[in-house]
């Protein structure tokens, strides 16, 4: 494996054994177009060399099949709004699946497929490993020296001419010796290759094999969507729920017609390891913008959608603004630039706050793809306030939860207040303050749960009452669950419940008319709405 190759799918390798997973031979059976196409795309993400096999399979998945496979099988029958997975022959009903949920459906089919094979060939770590560090200790005596304990917090670490963090702590066995540990940088090849050497290993052998069936079923939805949606964050679930409704729509017949979809990500470049599980993106969008990239696939597969983007978060400024500002009274005062500056964001974005306004004030759903919950809540205050669905996910490892947020609730109701608060960035990458593996079964599921429920809700709004306000995942039983949620908070506000739970930076906050006019300011990357969708 490449370089390249080995660092699209660095992020997954704390989940399984990726050598394992590149061996896998399976095979495939039966037909079903769409279902053929997810899984080999599914394949692909996680790294598996080859597929479908014909010889020498480990297992064969089976496809709307009405006769017992003589192989260990896992069986796929595809629903008219559903689908039946199973490791055991059974007489599901198979049927055609509706044109515009059969995308969605096929994706999550095989992505749930994909995680059963995973499981079953002993290709999941039993310890996930987050990441890997590899550091260089140095034992220290100062005892007979003229250093200080002071004078060791101004010791510096160097590998050639870059600096590295440095931590350290007593030896506490009697010596008074120090120990200062460095870690290394790890975009040293030498290193990679040593990382990749030194593995955590543990008794797999009681694994046990018990047979698996689940099904699933959604509402019920033919007419193509209509109206005006907006994306908050396209990694990995906003790809993946992007993917689901554009391929929706052209398989039911529709070119995008009377659909407005508007992208928000802060991300300025993709990387090459964002493309094991970001569905949208290839190599030539590699250090692109993922919303500019993100928006113009939709543009070219949708030729009839207006499609607008924003190179920036969506957030507090955008509830703080709807919240305290009218357009005769819009001014910048101190306790505004305090508040941006607090959560260091600037005002240097693709779109301006009128404009932003505007395409939210017109909005009729907003989907979040974003990797913190104080993000989440406050998108889910901006819907509260305008009295528009949220949908929402969240998929880190082999777990995840997707919830339908509509006038009975907001993130805070849900969560607690104190997610609301929690600023801190759930994510693969880097720079996350909480480490996560991220693997490519989990972020298809639940993007197209999150572009499925849209498409229900931009379809029929009144049928996207009868899915699930709750549902979580865990790929160990690879299962989907339909929970009764929890309430966390008293009333109905729920505009005032995020303003709470946001504390006393908010208190300020008060609630004006969403129907102020605004004055247009068609700047790069603006979209011109239409009427709201009934």
């Amino acid at each position: 494996m490449s370089p390249t190759e080995s660092e699209k799918y660095s992020r997954q390798e704390g989940l399984v054994h990726q050598p394992r997973v590149e061996k896998l031979r399976i095979g495939l059976k039966g037909t079903n177009p769409l279902l053929e196409e997810q899984l080999i795309l599914i394949s692909k993400h996680l790294g598996v060399k080859e597929f479908p096999v014909t010889n020498d399979m480990d297992m064969e998945i089976v496809i709307d099949s009405n006769k017992k496979n003589e192989k260990k099988s896992l069986y796929i029958n595809m629903k008219e709004t559903g689908f039946n997975l199973s490791t055991e022959f059974n007489t599901a009903e198979i049927s055609k699946t509706l044109a515009l949920l059969a995308p969605g459906l096929s994706t999550l089919a095989a992505a749930m497929a994909w995680q059963e094979i995973l499981k079953r060939q002993n290709c999941i770590r039993s310890i996930p490993i987050m990441k890997k560090y590899a550091t260089v200790q140095f034992r220290v005596n100062t005892q007979f020296t003229n250093i200080s304990e002071d004078d060791l917090a101004g010791v510096q670490a160097f590998h050639g001419d870059q600096r590295l963090a440095l931590f350290s702590e007593p030896c506490n066995d009697g010596t008074g010796h120090v120990r200062l540990t460095a870690r290394l940088d790890l975009e040293s090849p030498a290193l990679s290759e040593i990382l990749k050497s030194v593995d955590l290993k543990i008794d797999e052998s009681c694994v046990v094999e018990e047979p698996y069936s689940f099904e699933f079923t959604i509402p019920h939805v033919e007419k193509l969507p209509e109206g005006n949606l907006v994306v908050a964050g396209v990694g990995g679930l906003g790809t993946w729920s992007l993917y689901t409704l554009f391929r929706g729509v052209l398989n039911a017949g529709g070119a995008g017609q009377g659909l407005n979809v508007t992208i928000f990500d802060p991300d300025e470049s993709i990387e090459i390891h964002n493309l094991n599980r970001q569905v949208l993106y290839n190599e030539t969008h590699v250090d692109r913008p993922k919303a500019d990239c993100a928006a113009e696939i939709l543009a070219s597969n949708l030729p009839d959608l207006n499609v607008g983007f924003g190179v920036q978060a969506l957030g507090l400024p955008e509830l703080d603004y709807l919240l305290t500002h009218v357009e005769s009274e819009i001014k910048s005062d101190e306790d505004d630039v305090d508040l941006l500056e607090e959560l260091e964001l600037t005002e240097n974005n693709s779109l301006s706050t009128d404009e932003v306004k505007n395409i939210l004030k017109e909005a009729d759903l907003i989907l979040c793809g974003v990797d913190n919950l104080n993000a989440r809540g406050v998108l889910s205050g901006i819907s509260s306030h305008l009295k528009i669905p949220f949908i929402n996910a969240g998929a880190e490892n082999f777990s995840g939860q997707f919830d339908v947020l509509q006038e009975s609730g907001c993130m805070a109701c849900r969560y607690g207040a104190d997610s609301v608060r929690d600023k801190r960035i759930t994510s693969c990458q880097e720079d996350g303050d909480v480490p996560v593996a991220s693997i490519v079964t989990t972020t298809a599921i639940f993007g197209a749960l999150e572009g499925l429920s849209a498409l229900t809700a931009l379809s029929e709004m009144s049928v996207l009452n009868q899915w699930p306000t709750q549902a979580i995942w865990g790929g160990r039983s690879n299962r989907l669950q339909s929970l009764q949620p929890p309430h966390f908070m008293q009333g109905n506000d729920h505009v005032e419940h995020i303003l709470q739970a946001l504390g006393d930076l908010n208190s300020n906050l008060v609630k004006v008319d969403m129907n102020t006019p605004l004055q247009s300011d068609n700047r790069n990357g603006a979209v011109k709405k239409e009427s709201k969708h009934q």
